[in-house]
């Protein structure tokens, strides 16, 4: 299965969010507020598309395997 990449429109609009640090046509990055609210949403409850969308960030654009790998990573860490 191929690499899912950004098209120039999902950029811009990811790019428009003030949680995203950096962003190329295969990868984001978030920052590290953006994690602390995210953990903080799911920890209280929220699904990841729900901490998504609360935090501005299109769970469409990202694409359910990015969101999933983004939850796990953010729970992993915030066992640390």
């Amino acid at each position: 299965m191929g690499r899912n990449y950004f098209s120039k429109e999902q950029i811009e609009e990811l790019r428009k969010s003030k949680y995203v640090k950096k962003i190329s046509e295969a990868n984001v990055r978030f920052t590290d507020d953006f994690k602390n609210e995210f953990t903080g949403l799911l920890n209280t409850g929220a699904s990841p598309i729900e901490a998504l969308n609360k935090l501005g960030i299109s769970p469409k654009i990202l694409g359910p395997k990015r969101v999933g790998s983004l939850t796990t990573r953010m729970r992993e860490q915030a066992m640390r």
